[in-house]
């Protein structure tokens, strides 16, 4: 697991959790259970704002998770955008990192 925040929002352990959960359903189905477009949203009700954690799979073993306010999810195609720029310059960096020789 690897996080990274913008914030320090305390909410490490239950996005941990959403990977254990996601990680766990792969295991379940031994075949893919999640294509390009499934996703999950959770909503947060908070006492300020609501948030929702979005948990989408990017690639194998690349699932990731988003702590955004509700009011967000009005932009979903902006989010799916942001999702697959990001997913793609992971997979460049994943890419580099494999082709380096051992030493």
């Amino acid at each position: 697991k690897a996080v990274v925040s913008t914030q320090s929002t305390g909410k490490y352990e239950m996005c941990c959790d959403m990977l254990d959960l996601y990680t766990d359903i792969a295991n379940i189905y031994s075949h893919q259970p999640y294509d390009d477009d499934s996703y999950s949203c959770v909503i947060l009700h908070q006492v300020t704002a609501p948030e929702v954690m979005l948990t989408k799979y990017l690639r194998n073993n690349l699932i990731l998770v988003c702590l955004l306010q509700e009011s967000c999810l009005k932009e979903r195609g902006i989010i799916n955008q942001n999702i697959r720029k990001f997913s793609k310059g992971i997979g460049k960096v994943l890419q580099v990192q494999s082709e380096k020789p051992c030493s």
